[in-house]
């Protein structure tokens, strides 16, 4: 559901009167007064049946919702501020989701690569990521984090060079989890970069596009 403007609690509310088991919840481009506790009032109504949440809004009131009526959530795909990445930050410290999706731009907002790889949660299999990022910042995140990640997915404008691949590899080597890289750019990549890739084959990492195969 996009550009939600206007709709109250109590539309949602009534919703509850038709038995609907929602499964996957999109909630993008909303707008307007109360839109946070909106899109909390949505979660809170799918409950434990919700498997999927996409939103551009992660606020307290949706944090709350989320930890408190959705145990069962397994995929959050989400875009990333510097005002809420605390509130993700805490959520994901608590969660068991296995694929994660987030959009940032860190040369537009605070780095947070390198303490999101310490939060994400041991369960995330499958993580799909913009790259618009610094090598520091991937090398910080690879260091930290502690997920078996199977399928790395980066999409976005921007290029992966060799070097962003080199950190890739390492991490491959590192938790040998790392079956498949995405990326929507490989046709532009040069001599180094397919020298990298090799050894991301050698170490049993395949090229996929840069659509998502769910694990779900």
């Amino acid at each position: 559901m996009n550009k939600t403007r206007g709709l109250t609690e109590d539309h949602v509310n009534s919703l509850s009167k038709s038995n609907c088991r929602i499964r996957f919840l999109c909630l993008y481009y909303n707008q307007g007064e109360n839109i946070s506790k909106v899109i909390a009032a949505f979660i809170k109504l799918a409950g434990e049946n919700l498997n999927h949440l996409g939103t551009s809004t992660i606020t307290n009131d949706s944090f709350t919702a989320l930890t408190t009526y959705c145990p069962n959530l397994k995929r959050l795909q989400c875009e990333v501020s510097k005002l809420n990445y605390p509130i993700l930050r805490d959520y994901l410290k608590t969660s068991s989701i296995i694929e994660l999706f987030f959009h940032y731009n860190e040369y537009v907002c605070t780095p947070i690569l390198p303490s999101l790889g310490e939060v994400i949660p041991s369960t995330v299999l499958l993580i799909r990521m913009t790259n618009a990022f610094s090598t520091k910042s991937l090398k910080s995140f690879v260091d930290n984090c502690k997920a078996p990640i199977e399928k790395w997915i980066i999409a976005g404008n921007n290029t992966l060079n060799h070097e962003h691949l080199k950190i890739i590899l390492q991490f491959a080597k590192t938790k040998k989890s790392l079956r498949w890289i995405g990326t929507c750019h490989r046709s532009s990549w040069g001599f180094k970069e397919d020298k990298v890739f090799k050894e991301l084959k050698n170490c049993g990492v395949l090229w996929t596009s840069g659509e998502v195969n769910s694990f779900l």
